[in-house]
């Protein structure tokens, strides 16, 4: 028998897009359209899916972030962000450590472009989450 204390927590999944088509590619921080992570959102996976490829004249990269530099993923070389690529996020499931939450305001994942502007791309970020409070 189990001990209900509430309602039970659901793994939710927010969908966030970047389109150079639509925001550019300029050396810098990029919010990505698809809303915000509510205040209590624990982030326990992320992952992302490269629809275009991401191309640049020299060596971008680009990071993702909720909260700190790359805590959604780590600055990726544009060479690893080929269309069809698949990219494991930072929080992975694999220890709660990893994992990110939203604590004072709604929150958005922002692309951190750097070294060289990025010239074409299109990628969309899933990120997993329970609300905790």
């Amino acid at each position: 028998m189990s001990m209900k204390l509430g309602v039970e927590p659901a793994l939710r999944v927010a969908e966030f897009e970047y389109d150079f088509a639509k925001e550019g590619g300029a050396i810098g921080n990029i919010t990505l359209r698809g809303g915000k992570l509510p205040i209590g959102a624990l982030v326990l996976n992320a992952f992302v899916y490269v629809e275009t490829a991401i191309t640049a004249t020299g060596l971008a990269t680009v990071a993702l972030q909720i909260n700190s530099a790359g805590d959604v993923l780590g600055a990726t070389a544009k060479a690893s962000l080929t269309a069809g690529a698949k990219l494991q996020g930072v929080p992975d499931f694999a220890t709660i450590a990893e994992s990110i939450l939203v604590a004072s305001t709604p929150k958005g994942v922002v692309a951190v472009v750097a070294v060289d502007a990025l010239l074409t791309g299109k990628f969309r970020v899933y990120v997993q989450y329970i609300v905790v409070a």
